[in-house]
């Protein structure tokens, strides 16, 4: 019990270390469209009882749209993450 406690240690400080992020992906990459990207970032206000769940919180989140143009990759991301929603997009751009 002793050693298993002890690497549950060593794998929880090793995962700390590691560069590690959520990728939300909307939509499915096809010819006619192209991919725009985003950070997601907490929002400043959430409605009660949608926060992050506590395992997600403190990761790095990203999103890749594909879209048939920015417009309607920004239509996307309103509907996908609302603005009292957990998580809100930053930083919009278009590529990866």
């Amino acid at each position: 019990m002793r050693a298993a406690i002890s690497q549950l240690r060593i794998d929880n400080n090793d995962m700390r270390v590691r560069d590690f992020y959520v990728l939300h992906q909307i939509g499915e990459p096809s010819k006619d469209k192209e991919e725009y990207a985003c950070n997601l970032l907490p929002s400043p206000s959430v409605d009660p009882g949608r926060e992050l769940p506590a395992p997600l919180r403190g990761i790095d989140h990203r999103s890749s749209i594909w879209a048939e143009s920015e417009a309607a990759a920004r239509r996307q991301l309103d509907m996908h993450f609302p603005e009292k929603g957990p998580l809100r997009p930053a930083g919009f751009r278009r590529g990866s």
